[in-house]
């Protein structure tokens, strides 16, 4: 068990009266998917028969949460009044599979202390049957994310942040082209500037903020197990399904990050705000690559495809921590580690310009003789250069398969990540 505590701070605490809901449903739902890892997206099958729910409402006792909220502390973060550096990982499968898979994973990450933060999805928007559309009013079922407040209750008993998402670029799940092509919008880049579809999104995180969780009663707003919201998964004007239009360029996605950030702070004062996008749109190292100015760049050529501008996002005032994600194989780099070095300090020199923190979310390669090497060179500049948080694509339990090539389990933590994770725990105070 972590318990996130400072000698010198006061540790935050809040107590919550809510009302409990439990349904029964005869929802079945076979799902066959992976994740899409910067645009690599794989086949998605379900099999979904209709559903049907019985709700009956008790009273709830009394909730008091033992830690506190995340903040943001100029480019790291505090916990309780003292600063923090965080190590996590990535789970993105633990929104929507069993409770004894989300216990295994829990379980087995909870050996390895320097790691205390999970990021996963909370959107299933079509793969789970979580959102109807009729017209521009949505409905949401909500015994879909009843695995996610079994996470959220058991990630708080045993002291684990939670990064949510809360939507994805990629058809993975649903994503953003599905409110795109059931409220009225033609170009993935819709989804930014429709109002029709920006209301539905919105329609959403009012929903998923208000939520209260069917395990413990507490309302997600003020749930202070959740870390905080990524607007979107990586986004860009290029998505995995419908086309890009002429009109986008990276300030449209400014723009919606604004426009959303501010939205998410008038329901929730509470949590820090992130958006989530891959930290394009800097200035190349000196002696770059062609490959490597293309994905540093804000261009519609190469891999970054409108993929935003990291500096503009992060300076939004609603905006409290910038990410960034690294994928050197698909993004054809080829100057390991180095390369991975130098986007690490050009995100960290963004970060001291704009004084706030960065987390470096999202980074993997499939090479396995490699990762030790290349995994650790990237946790040490990081810890060299005080990064605010850091987190590996992606670990799993044991049962849980190796899906898309990235997968670390019990054995490669115990093996050398544990190490790397120490690197980063060592700056908190």
């Amino acid at each position: 068990m972590f318990i996130f505590q400072c000698v010198v701070g006061t540790a935050s605490s809040s107590t919550v009266t809510t009302t409990k809901t439990s349904s029964s449903t005869s929802k079945a739902t076979s799902t066959t998917s992976t994740t899409s890892t910067t645009g690599a997206s794989k086949t998605t099958t379900v099999t979904t028969t209709t559903t049907t729910v019985t709700t009956t409402t008790t009273t709830l006792s009394t909730v008091t949460p033992t830690t506190g909220f995340v903040k943001a502390s100029g480019t790291a973060f505090s916990l309780n009044g003292c600063t923090k550096h965080f190590s996590g990982v990535n789970s993105y499968y633990l929104t929507y599979q069993s409770t004894a898979l989300i216990d295994e994973h829990l379980t087995s990450l909870g050996k390895h202390s320097n790691y205390n933060v999970i990021r996963t999805w909370a959107f299933c928007e079509n793969t789970c049957g979580l959102i109807t559309f009729s017209g521009t009013t949505l409905t949401f079922t909500s015994s879909v994310f009843n695995k996610l407040d079994y996470l959220l209750a058991q990630a708080s008993l045993k002291g684990f942040k939670v990064i949510l998402a809360l939507t994805n670029n990629w058809q993975d799940y649903g994503g953003m082209d599905i409110y795109t092509k059931n409220l009225g919008g033609t170009y993935h880049d819709d989804f930014y500037t429709k109002a029709s579809i920006k209301a539905g999104f919105k329609q959403y995180i009012s929903w998923i903020l208000n939520r209260v969780n069917s395990v413990n009663g507490i309302i997600y707003k003020n749930d202070p197990t959740i870390f905080g919201w990524e607007i979107a998964n990586e986004a860009r004007c290029v998505g995995g399904g419908l086309a890009m239009s002429s009109a986008c360029v990276p300030s449209v996605i400014t723009s919606w990050y604004d426009e959303i950030s501010k939205y998410i702070k008038t329901i929730d004062k509470n949590h820090l705000v992130g958006t989530g996008d891959e930290g394009m749109g800097l200035t190349s190292p000196s002696g770059a690559t062609a490959a490597s100015n293309d994905v540093y760049s804000i261009s519609s050529t190469g891999y970054n495809n409108h993929g935003g501008d990291f500096k503009s996002n992060l300076a939004l005032t609603a905006i409290d921590f910038g990410t960034f994600h690294f994928y050197p194989t698909n993004w054809l780099l080829t100057s390991l580690p180095q390369d991975g070095i130098d986007w690490i300090d050009a995100h960290m020199t963004v970060s001291t310009a704009v004084g706030k923190p960065v987390f470096f979310e999202e980074f993997g390669i499939k090479d396995k003789t490699l990762r030790q090497n290349y995994y650790g060179s990237w946790f040490t500049e990081s810890a060299t250069k005080k990064i605010g948080g850091i987190a590996f694509w992606m670990f799993a339990g044991a049962s849980y398969a190796d899906y898309d090539g990235y997968t670390l389990y019990d054995a490669d933590m115990t093996s050398y990540m544990d190490a790397n994770g120490a690197k980063i725990t060592s700056l908190n105070s």
